[in-house]
């Protein structure tokens, strides 16, 4: 493996283990339990030692450290918005710090002459302080509170897909502190996760949703179908709360959207499914994204690399059951088989078509993969609503393409190489009763389809 691939290959899996964090961090009832819950996983991410979370107080005039780990302390620390500590200098100027070593006071008078590390802390338990990356939490320009991330564990200073990543997790804990400050103007209870616009549409109560969410956590289910089956919360209604938490549109499923080779060719069900992102079309303000969790997406840079070619990109949300049914409509994800090319792709391509015509029209009844092939077409047409299925081949060794005709208009459905045009053909008429040796004449023929449940 090249060093490029290498390198690209951590970014992913970085990425996703970051995205795997920030659903965490959503569906935590509150500060307090993200601290003692998600924080392993975040240092574990950042390959750091411990990080301590700060939130602005009321009177916005010092950051607080609710819960530090890595260090057992009885009571929580406040920074007032000065330099004399790195954590309030990032408060006061809203910058993100990244020290190689905070007891070098040239690296920090560089920064700024008044700059200075708080020892004390160090002092009084006989930890050593020595990488520290530390960021702002911002909501737009409003100062929400500081993230510290303290010693990489290989002892060198944190990376640069460290910081990137301690950036995206500021912008996730944003939503989680305004959200819980919104919340507790509302109801009296303090609510950080991204379902809290439940209660504040009355659509159920506070003790309701508390109960909900911590026995999802017990038994391991995910809290949105628990909200449904136990609480019947509505697709939909899940959907507006999850809009206004992150400030996108909700997309639902829609049974009729179209599979684009274009856009969903290139993506294999386990990436989509890791990922929680999908491409559904091109729009008129861009490439239409769906996403379980939009502000993760829009951070990660897999977008932008999986389709380069388009400039802009319009990110959606919507319910983590509709995502599935979207990935397994549009890429097969969390079904037995794939999409479509991935079907075929278990089958011998011949060197030359037409040597190999005969021996692929004695095969085609056999051949499993085709028969799946075909069978998922005309069970997608059906779920689609398409009235009609056009097998298009194209001259030469193009591609052959597969559209529905969907009220009164034809969509694209996918492509098949040339090499299976004539097995294509000949499962067809075999379905059909028809005789697939006779090429020239025109023949009629019908079948009976049932599609297992």
């Amino acid at each position: 493996m090249s060093v490029t691939a290498a390198s690209n290959e951590a970014q992913a899996y970085f990425f996703r283990e970051l995205q795997s964090v920030t659903t965490r961090l959503h569906e935590t009832e509150n500060l307090d339990q993200l601290m003692g819950e998600v924080s392993p996983a975040i240092c574990q991410l950042l390959n750091a030692d411990r990080f301590t979370l700060y939130v602005l107080n009321d009177d916005k005039s010092a950051i607080v450290s609710r819960i530090k780990t890595g260090l057992n302390t009885s009571k929580d620390l406040k920074l007032p918005l000065t330099t004399q500590s790195l954590a309030g200098y990032v408060a006061m100027t809203r910058k993100t710090l990244n020290i190689a070593d905070v007891y070098d006071e040239d690296a920090l008078r560089s920064i700024d002459p008044r700059l200075s590390f708080l020892k004390e802390v160090d002092r009084r338990s006989g930890y050593r302080t020595r990488q520290m990356l530390v960021a702002p939490i911002l909501q737009r320009d409003e100062l929400l509170g500081v993230l510290q991330v303290v010693n990489a564990r290989d002892d060198q200073p944190f990376s640069a897909l460290a910081q990137e990543g301690v950036a995206r997790l500021c912008q996730t804990l944003s939503s989680a502190i305004r959200l819980r400050v919104k919340a507790s103007q509302t109801v009296a209870w303090p609510v950080a996760s991204k379902y809290a616009g439940l209660v504040v549409d009355g659509v159920l109560s506070a003790p309701e949703l508390e109960r909900c969410m911590a026995q999802a956590r017990q038994e391991g289910t995910h809290v949105e179908r628990m909200l449904m089956e136990q609480l019947g919360v509505k697709p939909a209604q899940l959907g507006r709360t999850l809009s206004h938490f992150f400030g996108v549109p909700y997309l639902p499923f829609d049974a009729k959207r179209i599979r684009s080779e274009a856009l969903h060719g290139k993506l294999k069900p386990d990436f989509v499914g890791q990922c929680q992102w999908l491409p559904l079309e091109e729009g008129p303000d861009g490439l239409v994204i769906m996403a379980v969790d939009p502000e993760d997406a829009r951070s990660s840079k897999l977008v932008p690399q999986v389709f380069p070619q388009f400039a802009r990109l319009v990110f959606t949300v919507t319910t983590a059951d509709e995502f599935a049914q979207t990935a397994s409509q549009l890429v097969g994800a969390g079904a037995e088989a794939g999409g479509p090319p991935d079907m075929l792709s278990d089958m011998p391509l011949a060197a030359d078509e037409d040597d190999a015509t005969e021996q692929l029209l004695a095969n085609a009844a056999q051949d499993n993969e085709l028969v799946k092939f075909v069978s998922k077409v005309i069970i997608d047409a059906h779920r689609q609503g398409a009235s009609d299925i056009h097998f298009e081949p194209q001259p030469g060794k193009a591609k052959a393409g597969i559209r529905f005709r969907i009220d009164g208009s034809l969509q694209p459905y996918t492509e098949v190489p040339a090499a299976y045009r004539e097995s294509l053909v000949a499962r067809i008429k075999i379905m059909c009763d028809l005789d697939i040796s006779e090429k020239r004449k025109p023949q009629d023929g019908k079948i009976k389809f049932k599609s297992r449940p």
